[in-house]
């Protein structure tokens, strides 16, 4: 008889359960369950927070998602968010996180290029935000503003680069007429916007 050594199979790798998209989908577009699929990933692969599909289905996509891309929180407006016709939505990203526990959803912002002074969104409207992801140091917090197209443009041409806490575009926080500079919120459109709060995003 031999006395061959007899191999053992490492044991399979941990998987963790993940939805992905199940083919392209544009921004704007509400979820339904033919959009996504569940897969198992290995463990190591998923650096994000799983969401399961259920939870997704019927929330509007915030970014262009290829076949295969992971649907997380950052992917999507918050629950019952949507896009308005005629407009787009834009990720802002804002490195102070004070500006981001300002400016909340349904806040009315003013976008100012930091480069020249110019004004590149008169009054847009916060869709919804995004915090940092600490186990991601490339995953930074930020706005989703709904901008008119031009409006898009004029941001995504605004010059400079991110340097410490500034971005190239600045946030000023528009506040309702009547309750002062410093109360910021919801914005009334019947209002003036004399009355605003400038904050370094």
């Amino acid at each position: 008889m031999g006395t061959g050594v007899q191999a053992v199979a490492p044991p399979p790798p941990e998987t963790a359960r993940a939805v992905v998209a199940a083919g392209d989908v544009a921004p704007g577009t509400p979820l339904a369950e033919e959009h996504l699929e569940e897969v198992e990933l290995p463990q190591d692969a998923v650096t994000w927070s799983p969401v399961g599909a259920d939870a997704l289905v019927g929330r509007t996509v915030a970014v262009p998602l290829a076949a295969g891309d992971p649907v997380t929180e950052r992917a999507v407006l918050p629950d019952g968010r949507q896009v308005p016709a005629g407009q787009e939505l834009v990720f802002l990203p804002v490195l102070d996180p004070p500006v981001l526990q300002a400016a909340g959803s349904g806040s009315t912002v003013r976008l100012i290029e930091r480069e020249t002074g110019r004004t590149v969104a008169r009054r847009a409207t916060v869709r919804g935000s995004v915090a940092p992801d600490p186990e991601s140091p490339d995953a930074v917090g930020g706005l989703w503003v709904a901008l008119t197209p031009e409006e898009s443009d004029a941001v995504a041409g605004a010059g400079g680069a991110a340097t410490g806490l500034d971005t190239p575009v600045a946030v000023v926080l528009v506040a309702p007429a009547g309750k002062g500079a410093g109360a910021l919120g919801p914005d009334d459109p019947e209002k003036s916007d004399d009355s605003r709060t400038k904050v370094a995003g």
